[in-house]
């Protein structure tokens, strides 16, 4: 395996209104982001954060670690689905874009890494397990 396919990214931008993620906490917005750059990455994971679902047409509220094990979960999935290579048709599984060239190869590692921005100055990561693809892709 001498070849890398190219990194999958999976961004989840945490920057709606800094009210919403911490006013819950009394922390208000005015030092938000010197205190989360300092704040322990595991108090900052249980920190939550507040939004707006347009689907249930109210406020929810979920931690940030959460999100971060929610994006991870769908990086997964969707390198799951990267690694079948071509799709045959509209209704299987695989990659169905013309604008992307696949073919058979000797085995390729797809990594994957789902960075989470929180403020200005914060940013946490995860990486996702390497996965052995015998395809490579080629944007054309």
């Amino acid at each position: 395996m001498k070849k890398i396919a190219k990194a999958a990214f999976f961004h989840i931008i945490l920057w709606k209104n800094a009210a919403d993620i911490f006013i819950l906490k009394g922390i208000g917005n005015n030092n938000i982001n010197k205190i989360i750059e300092k704040e322990d990455e595991k108090v900052l994971l249980k920190r939550s954060y507040t939004y707006w679902s347009k689907e249930h047409n109210e406020t929810k509220q979920i931690t940030i670690e959460e999100i971060l094990n929610n994006g991870v979960n769908q990086l997964k999935s969707y390198m799951n689905i990267i690694l079948k290579g071509k799709s045959i048709d509209y209704y299987s599984s695989g990659i169905f874009d013309k604008r992307i060239k696949i073919t058979e190869s000797n085995p390729n590692k797809l990594k994957g890494f789902v960075i989470l921005v929180i403020g200005f100055r914060r940013i946490l990561w995860r990486s996702v397990e390497e996965m052995v693809s015998d395809y490579s892709y080629e944007k054309i």
